[in-house]
């Protein structure tokens, strides 16, 4: 239990954190640059406003020595963020508006795995009551599980051997429980959840281990959405997948307080 004590304390590091600041404040130099040039010569207060604000809230993250609140200045930019691509996607450049992107991705993903690192952490250290103990413990690593379902493709090596070598010795720990399991020695309820955990964690081992490394797929106008739905849809399933999205796309602009962008799809 000690090994898994200390691999969950380094699963997410301080310095993981300060990665994401600085390149956040990379980003926003490269941006700045490009909106201060000749071709652009972007005048817009708010845009600046907004590049300042996250710039700085970076820099006041790096500046922490406490996890929890760098992971609280991280989710604050990342508001910021979304909302300076929303608002100047036609003027950014394309490779910066990506890089925010996957930095946003790559940001959801660290404060899952923190919140999983802490429920693991309070189920080994607050442990008093076995079937709660097991219950945190269960659901702090179905929180991992989900980020390297989801997000797998944006986390650095670094953080997936933390995540590897975490979930081998939770393996190695819990083999031996997982054996005894049907010999009666134990109620159900704790026998089911050593096997959720045991299932758990192979999972993200197997995961991790036969990634499908490829980047989610991103279209540049509707035109290139279009296109890739005629080669993958038939006609039919094209419709009724097109309908969906822009229906999602008018409920979103219209809690925004903003016009509907179609009132009817058509090919």
């Amino acid at each position: 239990m000690n090994l898994i004590l200390e691999k969950t304390i380094h699963l997410v590091s301080s310095e993981d954190v300060d990665e994401i600041s600085c390149k956040i404040i990379e980003i926003i130099q490269s941006i700045q640059t490009v909106s201060q040039s000749d071709k652009v010569k972007m005048q817009d207060s708010n845009f600046f406003n907004l590049l300042s604000s996250i710039f700085k809230l970076s820099n006041q993250s790096i500046k922490l020595s406490d996890i929890a609140s760098k992971i609280e200045y991280v989710k604050d930019y990342r508001i910021q963020s979304k909302r300076l691509r929303g608002e100047y996607h036609n003027i950014i450049p394309m490779q910066q508006l990506e890089a925010l992107e996957n930095l946003e991705i790559y940001i959801d993903a660290i404060t899952q795995l923190t919140a999983s690192q802490f429920m693991i952490l309070s189920a080994i250290v607050y442990k008093s009551d076995a079937i709660e103990y097991l219950k945190i413990f269960y659901t702090g690593l179905s929180y991992i599980q989900q980020v390297v379902e989801k997000h797998l493709y944006y986390l650095p090596d670094k953080i997936k051997k933390s995540i590897i070598h975490l979930a081998q010795d939770i393996l190695n720990n819990y083999q031996y429980l997982i054996a005894t399991t049907g010999n009666g020695s134990i109620s159900i309820e704790k026998a089911n959840l050593f096997k959720n955990i045991n299932n758990t964690v192979k999972a993200i081992i197997y995961d991790i281990n036969n990634p499908v490394e490829k980047a989610p797929k991103k279209f540049k106008n509707l035109d290139e959405l279009w296109d890739y739905w005629d080669e993958i849809y038939e006609e039919e399933e094209m419709e009724e997948t097109a309908e969906t999205l822009i229906k999602a796309l008018n409920e979103t602009r219209e809690r925004q307080g903003r016009p509907k962008l179609f009132e009817k799809l058509s090919f």
